[in-house]
């Protein structure tokens, strides 16, 4: 639906089996079989000490019975979100350090009702000592002085990964959580150099950890996926601001899976291989996506490489070669190949 009103036919879906498979652009909250009134919620999520609560799940629905179930999603790193929301309705909105917490928010309140679009803001009280955990420190370079710019990364186990700014040599984060972690590991990068030191394990105590002096030095923060496709070369490159990475192990399986989007390149990949450690591992067929190819189908000899396989923060280094089909354009057998270097979260 554009600026007028209009529909714009965006794609179409092809029969797969049972389904049918359509790469969508994005997502939204509006359903056409839902027949509400709706505004928009633009929230400011903090706790009682004023502090923006980031990367902190809000959920939103109806308390009455309203065909609409509910909505949720992420606040951004200052604290805000969006919600698209049935009109005149009293909604209960809760707090939660993330999805897996919805169950047990760390704060709940009603809202409302709105009949227009609203600013609201949202100071949630929280128990400091158990539901929230502060994290903070300093960060000094490969000179051993501050980093002026840079990122704290935070695991925290089952509660999630944060990313604090690292700024004239400080950083502080603060994150909800209905699993407490005894510990937290938190690893500090120097983006000026584009270097990183090894991950070091915090104890958490009274909800507070204290890292101490951390040094962003010793490790390249350089990432990279180089490849081509029938002949064509691509590149994702760290150096280029509009490239992002990620490569993970999917929770409770051994399949690793790598990513890499650069935008204004027209470079995207995303692959899962049956493996997660050091060695050779066929590609397999889950959301597998190569540029303008989707829901490709790997063929016999598709696999991935592994030299290197770190650790939570550290990196995965290694090689790919994908002879694959893609659904929308039938049985040609396309070729790609690659080299890669992505940090794992």
């Amino acid at each position: 639906l554009d600026d007028r009103g209009i529909w714009i036919k965006e794609a179409t879906a092809a029969k797969n089996g049972n389904y049918y498979d359509l790469q969508a652009s994005h997502f939204s909250y509006w359903n056409c079989d839902i027949p509400n009134s709706s505004i928009y919620l633009q929230l400011h999520v903090t706790n009682q000490d004023n502090v923006p609560l980031s990367n902190t799940f809000v959920d939103i629905r109806p308390t009455s019975t309203n065909l609409w179930s509910h909505c949720g999603g992420m606040t951004d790193s200052l604290g805000n979100g969006t919600a698209f929301v049935p009109a005149n309705e009293v909604l209960q909105l809760s707090v939660s350090g993330n999805y897996n917490c919805s169950g047990s928010p760390a704060y709940t309140q009603n809202i409302g009702p709105y009949t227009t679009n609203t600013n609201v803001n949202i100071t949630a009280t929280v128990n400091q000592a158990i539901q929230q955990i502060t994290v903070q420190g300093t960060a000094v370079n490969c000179s051993g002085t501050p980093v002026i710019s840079g990122t704290a990364v935070i695991y925290a186990g089952a509660t999630g990964v944060y990313h604090s700014t690292i700024t004239n040599g400080s950083f502080s984060q603060i994150f909800l959580t209905c699993t407490p972690p005894a510990s937290v590991a938190v690893t500090v990068t120097d983006n000026t150099n584009q270097q990183q030191g090894n991950t070091a394990t915090v104890n958490v105590v009274s909800g507070i950890a204290n890292t101490g002096q951390l040094t962003a030095c010793g490790i390249s923060t350089n990432q990279f996926i180089n490849y081509t496709v029938d002949g064509t070369n691509f590149s994702i490159s760290s150096v280029n601001a509009s490239a992002s990475f990620s490569a993970y192990v999917n929770p409770g399986t051994v399949k690793t899976t790598m990513y890499g989007y650069d935008q204004a390149n027209s470079a995207y990949i995303n692959l899962t291989s049956a493996g997660s450690g050091v060695g050779t591992f066929p590609v397999t067929n889950d959301s597998l996506t190569i540029n303008n190819y989707y829901a490709a189908t790997t063929q016999a000899g598709a696999s991935t490489t592994f030299t290197s396989f770190g650790a939570v923060g550290q990196y995965l280094e290694g090689s790919f070669n994908i002879p694959f089909t893609d659904i929308t354009t039938g049985p040609t057998v396309h070729s790609c190949a690659g080299t890669f270097r992505v940090k794992r979260f």
